[in-house]
């Protein structure tokens, strides 16, 4: 008998402590883990809302995250559910508004680098968010795991600062962007087959069109038009992230009043709790993004990403988020933050003095240590004028070299001079790949595209074509990042035969002209393909398989579905 009691006591224990920990819904799953592991019997399915609970997932000051299952859409989702304990009113409407805050933040921004909300909703007096389910690593993670180029690195890099941006354009500065909210899942259509998307935005701050946040506060920004108002604190951790490397401050969300100095995901701390602020009270639900959740000034995000401006207490804008970016693609390039080893009271004024020389590593252009220097400025405005500018720049830097002549004498330099314009003529021909997808995609068919959409009068139109356009932009980059490698392969480097060279860009050929095709129904659109629009776009085939010539080559195609 002392087995099967000493079993029921451990779950006893267990249930006890789920208890305390306030969720109830925790308390559910080990009560069904009891029902089952005792007696043999399946319980109900623990839910939130709709949701099907199948696991936690991770959990931090404020909440915890599951995996979930959606019924009526038969898909898997992330569902952060705030753990509002507190037994003061006040306290619990905080909690409230900052979850409902987040959730608007994440709503604004619809873009495929950014996560997506599904549903906000109460579970037993408790706030959650049913958000887009991501199968992969942090982007952190992923940097740890295997050594990466700074091709593999930039281009990630490029996808989640996209992100960032689709957040400014909705008029959102995000302060606390670092690897660890982002995530690398397995679903992209360029090269490798990756798509991150940036998440957690329990600190974000919005900015409204006319400039002003609702308590008054001015707000003037470069790239989303405008600077956040008075600074608010608290986050949840969007899974199990563990930090960059250990659990000093640097690595935590802090406040004025709170840094947290444990380690891991479950011990980051919320960044403190209003102190005596009356307004977010007042303010109705609407008003959660504006909502001032921290006394002004607060010192707010994740000091080892922090730009120094938000260090001094001022207003953090998308030059701060702009910032973040470039420290975090930074140690993503070199292995090492740019001001590791500072204290935190002389962080600004160390980074005033400007970058220290970065670690060796040969390969890296000079264009990407100018975009380095010039995104950790310390004067926000010596930085770009905006994310978009700064990631153009990166883009640029990416695109495969052109060929240059090598300065040599005498006979040398002969040869040398005409070997290289050879080379030179051959780069040439792999240069038209923007030109060779003008039947398919051009920004006069994306604004046909896009006045099609609003033309139908759906309210959402304008973010579906959002959402929509930036995906077609990602697959047309792949599609063109990929023609110039094919191309490249024959006629530069000469590692690929004319045969192959012929199979991969009849390949291509075919993406183009589903994408074309695609195209063409949007600038014909109406209501059905808006309504349709972001999943029709999620369907492009990938560009992917037009590299595995042994494929293309074979008696029977492989089909372009893997599902077939």
């Amino acid at each position: 008998m002392s087995g099967p009691r000493a079993t029921s006591d451990e779950f006893a224990d267990r249930l006890m402590d789920a208890r305390e920990r306030g969720p109830v819904v925790e308390a559910e799953r080990v009560l069904a883990a009891v029902s089952k592991r005792l007696f043999g019997t399946d319980s109900e399915p623990v839910k939130i809302g709709r949701f099907v609970i199948i696991r936690r997932l991770g959990a931090g000051a404020m909440g915890v995250v599951y995996q979930g299952h959606d019924p009526e859409l038969d898909r898997k989702v992330a569902i952060k559910l705030v753990g509002m304990v507190a037994t003061d009113p006040r306290a619990r409407r905080r909690s409230a508004t900052r979850t409902l805050r987040e959730a608007q933040a994440l709503a604004r921004v619809q873009h495929p680098n950014a996560i997506a909300v599904h549903e906000v909703g109460t579970h037993d007096d408790q706030v959650f968010i049913a958000m887009e389910y991501v199968e992969g690593p942090t982007l952190a993670q992923w940097q740890r795991a295997a050594p990466r180029s700074w091709r593999e690195v930039a281009a990630l890099y490029l996808q989640a600062g996209r992100g960032l941006q689709a957040a400014h354009a909705a008029g959102l500065v995000h302060r606390d962007f670092k690897p660890e909210n982002v995530l690398v899942g397995q679903d992209g259509a360029g090269p490798g087959g990756l798509r991150v998307r940036v998440v957690d935005f329990g600190l974000a701050r919005v900015v409204s069109e006319s400039g002003a946040t609702p308590d008054g506060a001015v707000a003037a920004a470069a790239d989303a038009g405008g600077r956040s108002g008075d600074e608010e604190s608290g986050r949840a951790v969007e899974g199990e992230h563990d930090s960059a490397s250990s659990g000093a401050a640097d690595e935590h969300p802090v406040s004025a009043t709170l840094v947290s100095q444990a380690q891991g995901p479950e011990n980051s701390a919320l960044a403190g709790e209003l102190a005596g602020d009356e307004r977010a009270r007042s303010l109705p639900d609407g008003f959660a993004l504006h909502a001032n959740l921290t006394a002004t000034g607060a010192l707010v995000g994740t000091p080892a990403y922090m730009a120094p401006e938000q260090f001094t207490g001022s207003q953090a804008d998308v030059r701060s988020d702009q910032w973040s970016f470039t420290a975090a693609l930074y140690e993503g390039l070199f292995g090492a933050r740019p001001f590791r080893d500072v204290p935190l009271p002389e962080r600004a004024r160390t980074i005033a003095r400007g970058l220290p020389p970065a670690p060796a590593r040969p390969k890296l252009p000079r264009s990407v240590r100018r975009i380095l220097e010039r995104g950790l400025q310390a004067r926000p405005e010596e930085r770009f004028p905006s994310m978009r500018a700064l990631l153009d720049e990166l883009e640029r830097a990416l695109r495969p070299p052109r060929w240059g002549l090598l300065a040599l004498t005498g006979a040398s330099a002969v040869a040398v001079t005409i070997a290289a314009l050879q080379l030179s003529a051959s780069a040439s021909r792999c240069d038209g790949a923007e030109e060779a997808l003008a039947t398919a995609w051009t920004r006069d068919r994306a604004a046909a595209a896009e006045r099609a959409f609003l033309a139908t009068g759906r309210p959402y139109a304008a973010r579906t074509w959002a959402l929509t356009s930036a995906t077609l932009d990602e697959h047309a980059a792949a599609w063109t990042t990929m023609w110039t490698e094919a191309c490249a392969a024959t006629h530069i480097r000469g590692d690929q035969s004319p045969v192959a060279l012929d199979l991969r860009m009849r390949c291509l050929d075919r993406r183009r002209a589903e994408l074309a095709a695609l195209v063409d129904v949007f600038i014909e659109a109406d209501a059905d393909v808006v309504d349709r629009a972001a999943q029709a776009s999620a369907g492009l085939t990938p560009v992917d398989g037009c590299a595995d010539v042994e494929a293309l080559a074979a008696p029977q195609p492989v089909p372009d579905d893997p599902r077939i």
